[in-house]
């Protein structure tokens, strides 16, 4: 009994502790709302704590603080399976999922096994979505992770809904992320004059006061994407100079906004452009910078791509065997965050260890490629 009551007042303290915030700093709901979340909690306000929870965990994306972000998000999870069932619960259940597997993809990999089982809990939602934007922003989601994962067809299926919405839809948010995705869904099959098509609609569109915007739905700078894929692009069918202005343009995009996860995209881009050009010396200063940030940030999978580069860069350079040694990590860790696609890393990792004339595991690498390529139709390089 005195426990019930000890519990009861302290409750009653929290809530008049949200209640004097209210008055005295209004804003720390929107500055701070993990304050406000810890007090509606501790208050049994439950339905206003998962409001404040799920702020805090946006806030934290839009400054790539992923790790912070999966705490508050989960416990506005946890809150919320307390909660009356109901479509009402489930709309904001699905808001909340897409924001968890935004930072689960940012801190352990596009493709990694937690992301999956949190877009398994989405896709058992979203058939019974009526609001469209929603059920636009699940699919682009599951696209990204079907396109991580190499299943090609799965991906391409995704792509064609996205367009659908998209053509319709009078906000270019929604239609820049159609192009997007299908930009670079039929960038990695091969298909460069479609690719680049889609990717030039997507520049077009993008709308550089609606960042934020962007971050919330999509976790990611949507131009950012477009112009450096693109660069990507051009520099495979041989605009080498096209795709080096590209990347110069994508990393200053990606710098002005801030935003880390978006600084390592454009890395991540301009090394491939760098390395299409045989600059070991730029692409691994640009690879340097990449596995730095990334290790900052706790972005697993551009940790594996920046080492892949960077390895590049100083085998191209003459320092073979040390090269090597780093192709070979980031390839290690490539496949420990469950990420499938990426048969240019293989063709890397093998150029590096001829380098160093191991010939036999050389052609090992390049057996493992083909035949990925093979199972999945990743037919750009």
């Amino acid at each position: 009994a005195y426990d019930g009551v000890v519990k009861s007042a302290r409750a009653l303290l929290h809530a008049r502790v949200v209640s004097a915030i209210g008055k005295l700093a209004p804003e720390t709901g929107e500055r701070r709302p993990e304050t406000l979340a810890r007090h509606c909690t501790e208050a049994g306000r439950h339905a206003d704590a998962i409001g404040h929870w799920t702020r805090a965990g946006q806030l934290a994306i839009q400054r790539s603080a992923h790790g912070d972000a999966i705490v508050h998000l989960g416990q506005a999870l946890a809150l919320l399976a307390g909660q009356p069932e109901g479509p009402a619960r489930e709309a904001q259940e699905i808001g909340i999922q897409l924001a968890m597997a935004t930072s689960i993809t940012a801190t352990r990999g596009y493709a990694a096994p937690e992301v999956e089982q949190t877009l398994d809990r989405v896709r058992v939602m979203a058939d019974r979505l009526t609001d469209v934007d929603q059920k636009f922003f699940v699919q682009w989601t599951l696209w990204r992770f079907q396109l991580s994962r190499a299943d090609f067809r799965a991906a391409e299926h995704l792509v064609g809904r996205l367009l659908a919405v998209g053509q319709g839809h009078a906000d270019t948010l929604v239609r820049v992320g159609g192009h997007v995705a299908a930009g670079v869904d039929t960038f990695y099959r091969g298909e460069f004059a479609r690719a680049r098509d889609h990717l030039s609609q997507a520049a077009a569109l993008d709308d550089r006061g609606r960042l934020a915007e962007q971050m919330l739905h999509y976790g990611q700078d949507m131009g950012v994407a477009a112009v450096g894929f693109l660069g990507w692009a051009d520099a495979v069918i041989g605009d080498l100079d096209g795709g080096a202005r590209r990347a110069e343009l994508a990393v200053r995009m990606a710098r002005e906004g801030g935003h880390p996860f978006n600084v390592a995209l454009a890395l991540f881009l301009a090394c491939e452009i760098h390395e299409l050009r045989r600059e070991p010396d730029v692409v691994r200063r640009l690879g340097d910078e990449l596995v730095a940030l990334s290790r900052e940030y706790g972005f697993a999978f551009f940790v594996a791509i920046g080492l892949s580069h960077a390895g590049w860069g100083r085998s191209a350079g003459g320092e073979a065997d040390a090269g090597a040694a780093m192709m070979q990590e980031g390839a290690d860790l490539f496949r420990r965050v469950g990420q499938r696609r990426g048969p240019p890393h293989g063709a890397r990792l093998a150029e590096g260890l001829l380098a160093t004339g191991a010939v036999e595991a050389a052609l090992d690498v390049i057996a493992d490629a083909l035949e990925q390529r093979r199972q999945t139709a990743e037919h750009a390089f």
